[in-house]
């Protein structure tokens, strides 16, 4: 259920070696397409954010007193809370869940559920 983009880096290396379209700004628009960001310190970051989409991000309802620990260690030895999801990805984080109030937002209920009684929508069952 963790979120992330993945990096910037390897997007751009796919479309280097030819691969149109994957480069990371092509990319981007479809993870920003997807995305309900409802975590709302990272939602106001319109460029690599989106609230519009059907896959709900959120932070967990509850965490371990030990993340809080790990950030906290990670700023003391120098280190910057980052989204990474965001413009920089090297530094410390609580982690971004694919959830909607605690429960797990799969691809399934994100996007197919909502277009299932689509005329034009036809499950085909191989068995």
């Amino acid at each position: 259920m963790m979120h992330t983009h993945g990096n910037r880096r390897d997007y751009d290396r796919w479309g280097e070696n030819g691969n149109t379209g994957w480069d990371y700004e092509n990319v981007l628009k479809y993870f920003k397409k997807s995305e309900n960001m409802e975590i709302s310190e990272l939602s106001k970051d319109t460029k690599y954010h989106s609230t519009k989409g059907p896959m709900t991000i959120q932070k967990p309802n509850w965490r371990t007193p030990l993340s809080d620990a790990f950030l906290q260690a990670g700023l003391e030895t120098g280190g910057k809370i980052v989204d990474y999801n965001g413009e920089k990805q090297i530094g410390y984080s609580y982690i971004q869940f694919t959830m909607n109030n605690g429960t797990r937002m799969s691809a399934s209920r994100a996007f197919l559920h909502p277009i299932k009684r689509r005329k034009n929508f036809h499950i085909i069952k191989i068995r």
